[in-house]
């Protein structure tokens, strides 16, 4: 994971964005089992970190990937706050309450940095 954060830095710093392009998908392939089992708040910080690289050099013409970078991102700070999923008997107790709960403050930064993913 450092050798491929460490080939986007190169990629900034050459202003070469298919570098920085070939690196984020290398991370998102490599990290997909991690994405798949809902575990992607393990990679906030190295896909913050791509997404601050990628802004400073351009998305290659590659929406699909930018996208992609940007959702993992934003899931990784708001799974954790994301209710599980209930049984169906206790889903319909569940829906009724779901929009009135609170949040604690470490939920309202995460969820606020989360809205301000998109893309540039």
């Amino acid at each position: 994971m450092n050798n491929w954060l460490r080939s986007a830095e190169i990629g900034q710093e050459l202003q070469e964005a298919w570098i920085v392009q070939n690196a984020v998908v290398y991370v998102l392939n490599h990290s997909r089992h991690l994405i798949l089992a809902g575990r992607q708040k393990e990679l906030v910080d190295a896909l913050h970190h791509l997404l601050s690289i990628v802004k400073a050099t351009g998305h290659s013409g590659d929406p699909v990937m930018l996208v992609t970078l940007c959702n993992t991102l934003a899931r990784g700070l708001i799974i954790s706050w994301i209710p599980a999923v209930a049984t169906e008997k206790s889903r319909k107790l569940v829906r009724a309450n779901a929009f009135h709960s609170t949040l604690d403050a470490g939920a309202t930064s995460e969820i606020k940095t989360a809205v301000e993913v998109p893309p540039p």
